[in-house]
């Protein structure tokens, strides 16, 4: 089935009804392409840090999920949205809905990794501003107003598909990356399915300290 084929972004699953409904954020690059689906996630086992595998078979609006492991556990979802920028998919044993976005070809990009290794950023987010610094393996944050010392850390990784960069982090949250007129962004879906753009922009710090927690937490680690 040609008409879903393409990059996405799976925004929120939805679980139930009414007062009991349970709506999940979810943030998860996904591919699907010549009869196969690959979900995208941070911190597995798996070199191209694929989560979830399968083959589909498309019959009418429903589609048949077969993985490729070991078990080869099936699913059965009936589709409930096609358009040229949404996807929604009805678990059918589970009634539970997934909400995916079509990536659109304008995010495509190719941004040279020496841009954010090593290197300190303010990040802008509505009227706050945090403080993100990228190790090669930790991506260290701070709220605005903190003490230099308060770093909290996060794992990341940055994998390159179909002309996109995507950055996925250790919290779950799936970006993706575009380099514009000298700027780099980090994009994102937001709930209502508007693009949330994030800029990043380059700045000075005395990194020292927040190297000293690097290794702290990579000798704890095991690294």
């Amino acid at each position: 089935m040609k008409r879903i084929e393409g990059n996405w972004i799976i925004q929120y699953s939805i679980i139930g009804k009414g007062d009991d409904k349970i709506i999940s954020p979810t943030s998860r690059f996904t591919t699907i392409k010549n009869g196969e689906i690959k979900n995208y996630i941070f911190g597995i086992e798996d070199v191209n840090n694929i989560d979830d595998h399968s083959k589909y078979f498309a019959f009418g609006e429903y589609l048949k999920l077969t993985r490729l492991d070991k078990r080869k556990t099936q699913f059965v979802f009936k589709i409930e949205k096609l358009n040229k920028d949404s996807l929604v998919l009805n678990q059918v044993d589970r009634n539970r809905l997934i909400v995916h976005k079509k990536i659109s070809k304008d995010l495509r990009n190719n941004i040279d990794l020496k841009k954010l290794i090593d290197k300190s950023f303010e990040l802008k987010i509505g009227n706050s501003i945090d403080t993100i610094y990228f190790d090669n393996s930790y991506l260290m944050f701070k709220k605005p107003n903190e003490p230099i010392e308060k770093w909290n850390s996060d794992g990341w990784k940055l994998i390159k598909i179909d002309g996109f960069d995507i950055l996925l982090t250790g919290s779950s949250s799936t970006f993706i990356v575009k380099e514009n007129n000298g700027k780099i962004y980090l994009n994102q879906f937001g709930l209502g399915g508007e693009i949330l753009k994030l800029e990043l922009s380059e700045i000075e710090i005395k990194t020292k300290r927040v190297k000293q927690i690097v290794e702290e937490i990579k000798r704890f680690e095991g690294y």
